[in-house]
This record gives structure tokens, sequence and C-alpha cells, in this order.
């Protein structure tokens, strides 16, 4: 609404936002251009399966040999 020449004001209550709601989703990046950062990173469920199977691997022989 912004980029066809409405401004702030009139923009907010058509949403029913305040103002300042309005400048800030207007001054944020783009959602997928936030989500490239965030795939890239893994979550601490990720970390703790991770550690688990490692572990369970470990415990039944499958894990890494040590000579």
């Amino acid at each position: 609404m912004l980029k066809r020449g409405m401004s702030m004001r009139e923009v907010a209550p058509h949403l029913s936002w305040s103002r300042s709601t309005v400048g800030h989703n207007a001054r944020a990046a783009p959602w997928q251009d936030m989500m490239k950062d965030r795939l890239s990173q893994a979550s601490k469920l990720d970390v703790a399966i991770r550690s688990i199977l490692r572990n369970a691997l470990v415990r039944v022989g499958g894990g890494r040999r040590r000579r």
C-alpha cells in the first residue's frame, strides 16, 4: 500500500494497526531474506537428536572404533 502511494496514516486504520507498527513493517526486510540465515542454523532439537543418536551408536558398537 505504501508503494502504491498511500501514507502511513492512511494505511494504519485500513489494517487496524498503529502508525508505528506500519512503519516497523515498512522498514523490515522481506521474510524470505530473514529466513535464509535461519535455515542454515541448527535448532536445539537438532543438536539434541544428533547427540542422542551418536551416544546410541557408541553403546551398540556402531560408532567410531578406538585403537
